[in-house]
């Protein structure tokens, strides 16, 4: 699961960003990655076995609504 969260992220998160500009600071990497997660949690629908092309954030809220009740 990780491996291929690692992948995911290096494919379409740095070496995209990396194609697109130059980062001279810590802070301008961290507000790409942070920019990116907000992306992938939120609208990069996930098409595996558990996912069926949801989100993580509705996957999420779905467990914790099923929870609570």
């Amino acid at each position: 699961m990780y491996e291929r969260f690692h992948g995911t992220i290096l494919r379409e998160g740095w070496r995209m960003a990396f194609r697109r500009r130059h980062f001279t600071s810590i802070h301008q990497l961290r507000a790409e990655a942070d920019a990116w997660l907000v992306h992938y949690d939120n609208r990069r629908k996930n098409h595996g076995d558990l996912m069926r092309g949801r989100t993580p954030k509705h996957v999420l809220d779905s467990f914790n609504q099923s929870k609570a009740a």
